[in-house]
């Protein structure tokens, strides 16, 4: 299944050209266009699955298994020293194209990216009795 009007489902068809670094059955891995560093890779489903609340478990798997053999590949001093693996999934959390994709970031400890600046300054403290009612209400979620 491809959406017409899907950036990402045209790049896995090969309509739209892209810097592709390795593929699966179920997925595709190119470079992204607007880098958060040198190396900045994403890693989709072949088949158009908005994000996460409607991927199947193969488009997953298969999607996070890439994801990990390109970590894998590029950490340890062979590209990068670490990498950052992240998904947004929903507006809420600035997913801007509507189709599953996870970002690989290469790090090194020189490469000025401020993650641990921005992480704490979204940090906040919660009560334990806010922990607890926190954690029923997710509970009940996965009732």
């Amino acid at each position: 299944m491809q959406e017409s009007d899907c950036i990402f489902c045209m790049i896995a068809s090969g309509a739209i050209p892209s810097y592709k670094v390795a593929s699966n059955e179920t997925s595709i891995s190119f470079l992204d266009i607007n880098p958060i560093a040198r190396g900045h890779i994403l890693v989709i489903p072949r088949k158009h699955f908005s994000g996460l609340d409607d991927v199947d478990h193969e488009a997953f798997a298969g999607t996070m298994e890439l994801a990990l053999r390109i970590t894998r590949s590029i950490s340890g001093g062979r590209f990068s020293e670490g990498t950052n693996l992240f998904v947004s999934n929903g507006e809420a959390a600035d997913q801007t194209v509507k189709h599953l994709h996870v970002h690989i970031v290469p790090r090194n400890s020189d490469d000025n990216l401020q993650w641990n600046s921005w992480w704490l300054s979204k940090v906040k403290q919660y009560s334990e009795g806010e922990m607890a009612d926190t954690l029923e209400l997710i509970r009940k979620c996965m009732e």
